[in-house]
């Protein structure tokens, strides 16, 4: 189809009826580019939603811990190494609890290893 620039609506009219193959395409295509927008946004939202519920939460937790009484997220929720804990706990125990005084607490991470190391021997050697 040649470029038409100054063309007058009857001619281009006269121009597609000539071709409608070319003109149904033409539609087609637009068609095609405005489900493949749609599509485009449709994963953009679903990525959204499937994104880290955990971290989500957290975040919620850091702003209402009060609606959120002993709710619990683990670094391994988060897809982070390590132990920590984040828990939504009543400051000053049995009196936070009383007056709704709730924050969020993190642990201290993994534990210490406990109990006493054996002793490395040498090989081939006693001790």
């Amino acid at each position: 189809m040649p470029v038409m620039i100054a063309a007058s609506p009857v001619e281009l009219g006269e121009h597609v009826a000539q071709d409608p193959q070319r003109a149904a395409r033409r539609d087609l295509r637009d068609q095609i580019e405005q489900l493949e927008c749609i599509r485009d946004e449709l994963v953009d939202r679903v990525s959204l939603l499937h994104a880290n519920p955990a971290a989500e939460l957290l975040e919620q937790m850091h702003a209402a811990p009060r609606r959120h009484r002993w709710a619990t997220v683990t670094s391994g929720d988060l897809g982070e190494p390590g132990c920590s804990v984040w828990q939504v706990r009543p400051r000053f125990g049995v009196i936070g609890m009383l007056t709704g005084w709730w924050r969020v607490k993190l642990s201290s991470g993994c534990p210490l290893a406990t109990g006493n190391p054996r002793p490395v021997v040498a090989a081939g050697g006693s001790r």
